[in-house]
């Protein structure tokens, strides 16, 4: 397992929304750019917690057979605020 994914099966519940995301095409490569508010759920001491993260992808992509795939993924966080959350519902 990637350490991406060991880092977000430490959240009991996440939310991404994606924001701008801008792509600049040459031929058969692209790089690009796309904004993201992250929010995270997680317990701490007993706590609910929540961290909201503002990150920025920054993406490099190659054509192959007509399709766009991936090949690079530079994760750059902006900011990070953690809060107690409210709790939850009671079902």
């Amino acid at each position: 397992m990637t350490a991406a994914l060991e880092f977000l099966n430490t959240f009991q519940a996440t939310t991404h929304f994606i924001g701008q995301h801008v792509v600049d095409f040459n031929e058969d490569s692209a790089t690009g750019e796309t904004h993201c508010l992250a929010y995270h759920l997680f317990e701490h001491s007993g706590q609910r917690m929540l961290m909201v993260m503002s990150i920025r992808n920054r993406d490099v992509f190659v054509r192959r057979d007509g399709q766009w795939l991936f090949t690079e993924r530079k994760i750059i966080v902006d900011w990070t605020d953690s809060r107690p959350a409210t709790p939850q519902a009671a079902a």
